[in-house]
């Protein structure tokens, strides 16, 4: 209950807010969507792709960091936003204090008036009465610390702890300038998802308004007065600065990031804030954010508009612009913190294709150096390191080809074709490549993520794509053979399987090619990776009408279909059935009235005011929402979006040409969830999706909705 009212208090101030003015996008985003149960969101604010993203921590956290029935300990620099498994981040602690409080359990605090938004955070410790407020810049952040009178006010900086109070040092030093005015330090660091082996770099240089009355630094349980320097290895490791206030003096902190040099972090942080103008700094990351968030202009209710913007706000967090910020030392395009490629290549660049171009183009560069450079582009890619971890395939090649079908511009693609053709000829496993599956326990070189049955269908998905990106780029023969290597998935399909009455499952086979029966209900991570043979058997994007006729022909898939979503297998809180419901609507199955139906029965009402239907997964489960209220939804890898109807009035797409792409749905409502018709540029489409060109020439879609099922298709 106390999460709850946390969420419900602020949203009442949201509300009388927006009864007193007209309010802007960025206005509407409430940060703490997402963080409670399954998002794993952070409620402090950040920039668009910034590489810092400030939050307050507590002490047993979320993923996040933050559990909002908990007490405050402070506010780390660094967070990922919506992944499970092992905590990340949460590096570079500031804590705010009275008196020199090392240990977690007695730095924590009870808080009052918090507030948040995208661009800007409050709260004030109530066991201090300490006001604490920040605001971020691209690298840096800028705090602003009220303090009440005290002869031992203190800043202290913990930068060898990580999210959860754990260790995330593996070895480091912190020193003071002898003006007491800064601190300075890093090391290399560890513990980090997606596991602990994986070891990086980082720095930080943190400035304060005033020279302290007193310092000292800490390691491990030891507090060293006085002292400028300090070291550890895998231990506790800070620094404090103390002041003596009257009530409401402020000490300003401003504090950089590197993943470069201690001196690098210092050029950060003066180029980016040269002053303690903590109002400016608002301004400025307002602005930002109301520029990104005001692409999409919706007309719908004041809870609609918070939902519908905190979820795009989102979709621009993560991955991370690291650009001249990484260990390459270069200005070349460097995108980090790729923690879920193989959920985000399905919704989060497909919307980035149509509302941030420039950024699709800069990671898709990015892949490019990290081939020059690293030798590989694996699934993941967290604090500059390669990590292939992923759910199956080679994922990256998705994105390409997904931006290559869509004519995004500035990369050259033939650089980008040789990623594809190292994976399709280095990265499958060898059965897949010898056999045609990967079959089942095969020794492979990604992780026990990778299942023979998801990672089978996912090679076929990503030769389907390098097939795509050879006929486009003129390959003839290098088409040929990729072409025909895409129907693998074709190897797994089982066609004695049964469940519930329905025949034909995708299972994984043996390496003597016998299939390894199971349940196709059963969820045990022995094929597939989070999922069953029911969901998984519908994850075949490439050959739709391969799988329709597989299947039965049209009448079974839809019986079958509709059986699977009555019967609650699929699961929507997981990405692997991102797509299911748009099949329906699929031209080899011309069932758009059952793609509606199912959309707002089943799947839009998972988003609640308070929660997701599962991990965000770097903006993937808030990009999916976007574009389940705006009416249609991306086939990635093709060029085509399906419609199942918007559920808002109107909404308007800002497109980066200066074109606009409006969709009008005026009968639009909660029982009006039906298509009637549909027109684009006042002609009737006679066809279930549009294409990408269609929506980047600019113009309108015309939806008029319905109470009845109806289908607006004649053959």
């Amino acid at each position: 209950m106390k999460t709850i009212t946390v969420i419900v208090l602020c949203l009442v101030f949201y509300s009388n807010l927006f009864a007193q003015q007209q309010l802007l996008p960025v206005d509407y985003v409430q940060p703490f969507i997402g963080v409670i149960n399954e998002g794993h969101c952070m409620p402090g604010p950040c920039l668009p792709h910034g590489s810092v993203y400030p939050s307050p921590q507590t002490p047993n956290s979320y993923n996040g960091g933050y559990n909002v029935s908990e007490k405050i300990v402070g506010f780390a620099q660094l967070h990922a936003q919506g992944t499970s498994g092992v905590k990340p981040y949460g590096n570079f602690l500031l804590s705010p204090q009275l008196g020199v409080k090392i240990n977690e359990a007695d730095r924590q605090s009870k808080k009052e008036l918090e507030f948040t938004s995208a661009y800007y955070y409050k709260v004030r410790l109530k066991k201090y009465r300490i006001l604490c407020e920040l605001s971020p810049e691209h690298n840096s952040t800028l705090y602003k610390f009220t303090f009440p009178t005290s002869d031992s006010a203190v800043v202290l900086l913990d930068i060898g702890r990580k999210n959860g109070g754990e260790i995330g040092i593996d070895n480091g030093n912190i020193s003071i300038t002898p003006d007491g005015k800064a601190m300075y330090g890093g090391g290399v660091y560890g513990n980090n998802w997606p596991d602990n082996r994986h070891k990086w770099n980082m720095y930080f240089y943190a400035e304060f308004s005033q020279p302290a009355a007193f310092q000292g630094v800490f390691e491990d349980e030891n507090v060293l007065p006085e002292q400028s320097k300090g070291s550890s290895v895998k231990k506790g490791l800070g620094a404090y600065l103390g002041f003596k206030t009257k009530a409401n003096d402020v000490v300003y902190v401003k504090i950089a990031v590197s993943f470069i040099s201690t001196e690098h972090a210092k050029q950060l942080l003066h180029n980016e804030i040269p002053e303690w103008d903590l109002e400016a700094l608002k301004a400025n990351a307002k602005a930002k954010w109301n520029n990104y968030l005001s692409r999409i202009q919706i007309e719908g209710t004041e809870e609609e508009k918070i939902i519908f913007y905190t979820h795009m706000f989102h979709a621009f967090v993560q991955p991370r612009d690291r650009t001249g910020n990484n260990l390459w030392k270069t200005q070349e395009d460097f995108w980090d913190d790729h923690y879920t490629l193989w959920d985000s290549w399905k919704t989060l660049f497909p919307l980035m294709t149509i509302i941030d171009q420039k950024m699709v183009t800069s990671n898709i560069n990015a892949f490019i150096n990290r081939h020059k450079h690293n030798g590989y582009v694996a699934e993941a890619f967290v604090n500059g390191k390669e990590s292939a971890i992923g759910q199956g395939g080679n994922t990256v090649d998705n994105v390409i080809c997904d931006a290559f079908v869509k004519k995004i511009p500035g990369v050259d693609w033939e650089k980008a074709y040789s990623i594809l053709k190292y994976n399709a000829d280095s990265m499958r496993t060898k059965g897949y490549r010898e056999l045609g599956y990967m079959y089942y326990k095969e020794p492979n070189n990604y992780s026990w993520r990778v299942k023979a049955g998801s990672s089978t269908i996912a090679f076929s998905l990503n030769d389907y794509c390098i097939a795509t990106m050879a006929k486009g780029l003129g390959k003839k023969a290098d088409y040929d053979f990729y072409q025909k290597r895409s129907y693998n998935w074709k190897n797994i399909w089982n066609s004695n399987a049964q469940s519930d009455g329905f025949s034909g499952f995708i299972m994984a086979k043996k390496q003597d090619g016998t299939f390894d029966e199971i349940d196709p209900k059963e969820h045990t991570d022995k094929h597939f990776y989070e999922g069953s043979c029911w969901e998984y058997s519908y994850e075949i994007p490439h050959d739709v009408e391969g799988l329709v006729e597989k299947i039965g022909g049209k009448q079974k898939f839809v019986e079958r279909l509709q059986h699977a979503m009555n019967d609650h297998l699929i699961n929507f809180g997981n990405e692997p059935s991102f797509m299911t419901l748009w099949l329906f609507a699929h031209e080899s199955v011309q069932r758009p009235d059952l793609t509606s139906y199912y959309v707002r029965t089943e799947l839009l009402p998972l988003y609640t005011r308070y929660d997701l239907p599962g991990d965000d997964d770097q903006g993937a489960m808030a990009s999916l929402y976007v574009f389940a209220r705006l009416g249609f939804f991306p086939l990635a890898t093709t060029n085509k979006y399906y419609l199942h109807g918007a559920s808002f009035e109107k909404s308007t797409i800002q497109l980066e040409s200066g074109k606009q792409f409006i969709i009008n749905a005026p009968k639009a409502s909660p029982d009006n969830i039906y298509i009637k018709s549909v027109q684009l540029n006042k002609k009737p489409l006679n066809r279930t999706y549009i294409t990408h060109d269609e929506i980047m020439q600019g113009g309108v879609l015309d939806f008029e909705m319905t109470n009845y099922p109806a289908n607006y298709i004649h053959n």
